[in-house]
């Protein structure tokens, strides 16, 4: 459950916000937590600095923020990542030729449809100074183009020396950088709606003391989506994520976890009525295929083809432009 407080806290959150200029506004607050089933404690004391631009039909043209905060949190905040198996069609897997015969993995123990992993928290603002600043920008130089940029970057200064529960603290700074380039290109023709996009996304933690990279992530995603109306409430769709020679291209620090990704997909999608709920079906054919950098076969590796048919109730604007 996604809850506005974390459960097992007890304290207050005191907050107030001033609007300095028609789109700038500055907010301080204080928060106060102990742990119930635990001796925990969240400490901290924010000033919070928003500029918000948008157009006159609310479009956010430019948002940016400066959040500068004294934080003391020794409280675990540990959840729960529930995602879906990327092998769990294997039994449809095509292996490779071996010798000019085609191989085939027949698995009869199915594997589960979603796994779940379990994230621990470091604890990396049990004593520090943090200034984090995040901006988003979107333009459109031209109505069938839009260009969407987002930054996040965090510095945490952690202090040094003995903490209040007795565990000893290393001084050091750790900055954490996020980026996010989206590009977008409309056009139609006829009845085909033609949508090309890219994506660039790095992640990055440093440890300035060490000089060291702990995590160092670079995404490079090519996108093709095409759109057909058939008939009135049904359309044909189609997409490609991996172009050819341009894959989904993910490069990580440890270079094991490097890999190359195609994935395409054609489904048809109907809307009608069922006993007054939208009634969405779709039905289609995908195919996903990952590869890993390393110098051999990763047991990682799968190429998978897969065909489904799901069905939605109650979300009238599922599947719609947005």
């Amino acid at each position: 459950m996604d809850y506005p407080y974390d459960p097992d806290q007890r304290g207050y959150h005191l907050f107030a916000q001033v609007e300095l200029l028609s789109h700038l506004s500055l907010a301080l607050g204080r928060y106060d937590v102990n742990e119930l089933a635990g001796s925990g404690r969240n400490r901290a004391s924010y000033a919070l600095v928003t500029f918000d631009q948008r157009s006159l039909e609310g479009d956010r043209w430019l948002l940016l923020e400066n959040n500068t905060r004294r934080v003391e949190d020794d409280i675990p905040d540990e959840y729960v990542v529930t995602d879906e198996n990327s092998d769990r069609n294997r039994f449809f897997t095509l292996g490779g030729l071996t010798g000019g015969n085609i191989v085939e993995y027949w698995v009869t123990d199915k594997p589960p449809i979603f796994s779940s992993e379990f994230v621990t928290d470091l604890a990396s603002y049990q004593d520090s100074y943090v200034n984090e600043t995040y901006l988003e920008t979107r333009f459109q130089p031209w109505s069938t183009l839009s260009v969407l940029q987002k930054l996040r970057v965090r510095f945490n200064w952690q202090q040094g020396g003995k903490l209040y529960n007795g565990i000893h603290q290393r001084a050091r700074r750790l900055d954490f950088w996020t980026w996010v380039s989206r590009l977008q290109y409309n056009f139609r023709w006829g009845k085909l709606s033609v949508t090309p996009q890219y994506k660039f996304m790095l992640l990055r933690l440093t440890d300035q003391e060490r000089e060291a990279n702990l995590l160092a992530e670079r995404r490079s995603i090519p996108i093709l989506r095409l759109e057909y109306a058939l008939l009135p409430r049904t359309t044909l769709r189609a997409g490609v994520q991996g172009l050819g020679p341009l894959p989904y291209r993910f490069r990580d620090v440890a270079a094991r976890n490097s890999f190359e990704q195609r994935t395409w997909f054609v489904s048809v999608i109907n809307y009608s009525k069922y006993f007054g709920y939208e009634l969405v079906t779709i039905a289609g054919v995908n195919r996903d295929a990952k590869e890993f950098d390393t110098r051999f076969r990763d047991v990682r590796d799968f190429d998978v083809l897969s065909l489904f048919v799901r069905g939605v109730i109650g979300f009238t604007e599922f599947g719609q432009p947005i």
